[in-house]
């Protein structure tokens, strides 16, 4: 298998295929954009597949409303540069972690709202950035079992996960900052 290289670095092709490739590509609801040229990495002998570094991980990630719904079974939606991943963690609360080395470490975390998001091993959080009425306009959102725990009292219109402090912060549509993770001013129901 290839070896240290990340896995939201590399994409697999056939390795007879020649043809062009798109160098964006969709992971969960978010969006990036690898256009960097392909460089050949390694080769995996066990399989007909080519590996493709596509160069490091960016500093940064924006959403826009309604473009990121996410659960905590599915791992991280933010890998940026430096081993820093944005999850929802299983309290129902957004957290920040630094994976270098092979070691986690919790950078931040907001306040956790429930005790698990999982009794009896199904998933009862989810957590949005989304646009759905005047009081939580362009909002990061956090539910349980359908129930609203807590908001951002944004009128966001992007979201943007970075891999520094204040690692998450909202603009509205003059790209004027309205709310980051030092604000605090979560907006309880």
């Amino acid at each position: 298998m290839v070896e240290n290289v990340s896995q939201d670095a590399l994409v697999q092709v056939e390795a007879n295929d020649n043809e062009p490739h798109n160098s964006s590509q969709s992971i969960g609801n978010r969006q990036t954009d690898n256009s960097n040229k392909p460089t050949l990495h390694k080769e995996d002998q066990r399989s007909s597949k080519t590996y493709f570094q596509w160069g490091p991980l960016p500093t940064s990630t924006s959403f826009g409303a309604n473009n990121l719904t996410w659960t905590p079974e599915l791992g991280a939606f933010a890998k940026l540069d430096g081993g820093v991943e944005h999850r929802f963690g299983n309290r129902g609360q957004l957290q920040v972690w630094n994976n270098t080395g092979g070691v986690e470490q919790l950078i931040w975390a907001s306040d956790a709202k429930v005790t698990t998001c999982s009794p009896q091993g199904t998933n009862l959080c989810t957590m949005d950035f989304a646009n759905h009425d005047a009081k939580s306009t362009g909002s990061v959102r956090v539910f349980y079992n359908h129930t609203w725990l807590f908001a951002t009292s944004t009128n966001g219109t992007s979201l943007e996960a970075l891999n520094l402090a204040p690692w998450l912060q909202i603009f509205d549509e003059n790209q004027v900052q309205v709310w980051n993770t030092t604000d605090g001013n979560m907006l309880d129901p």
